[in-house]
């Protein structure tokens, strides 16, 4: 499945409107479909922690320190990231974090941290089933009022939206092994 594909769910099966052959056609709902797409599909990738797009990213401790007085130290969030997820030490022990202004600020100093993202991730074949309908129906929902002129039909999509968010997100957070967390002062404890 490609993304013209994904479009022309969220356009004939969700607004029933007309779908498109491609992102070059000369139409409205090319228009339309165009200047939402990537947005409604980062904002789906950041609701959830997505496993077919997650990965583990080494982020360098900026020159700067951050302004704030509760953080040591300030990492650069990747432009990838949809989301941070988790932040680690070199070794693997949890690293108290925080988002603030495009960059990962951190209680402790650290050379380097190892972040967890859900990125922003672009290829449709990796997709999940429960995240294309999803971002189909968010989609949908982005374009209603430009395409169908109709507010409650937009709300009714959204709040489909969210139950898939639910049910597909779950579906996904499901998969693999449970991962056993031993927080770092209990695992420094044993030592």
């Amino acid at each position: 499945m490609g993304p013209v594909e994904i479009a022309n769910i969220a356009l004939v099966e969700h607004l029933g409107a007309n779908g498109i052959s491609d992102f070059e056609d000369d139409s409205s709902e090319t228009e339309t479909v165009s200047a939402a797409y990537d947005a409604a599909r980062d904002e789906v990738l950041e609701a959830k922690d997505w496993p077919f797009a997650s990965e583990w990213v080494e982020a360098q401790k900026l020159a700067a320190a951050p302004v704030s007085p509760r953080h040591a130290a300030a990492y650069a969030k990747p432009t990838r990231a949809a989301a941070v997820r988790e932040a680690t030490d070199a070794s693997g022990g949890e690293v108290a974090w925080k988002p603030e202004g495009g960059n990962v600020l951190t209680e402790g100093a650290y050379d380097s941290i190892l972040l967890r993202i859900t990125s922003k991730e672009t290829d449709p074949a990796l997709y999940s089933p429960g995240f294309v309908s999803a971002f189909a129906l968010l989609l949908a929902a982005r374009m209603c009022v430009t395409l169908t002129e109709n507010e409650e039909r937009a709300r009714a999509l959204e709040a489909l939206y969210r139950d898939a968010l639910r049910t597909g997100g779950a579906r996904a957070g499901k998969q693999g092994t449970a991962e056993r967390r031993t927080s770092s002062w209990l695992r420094d404890a044993r030592r």
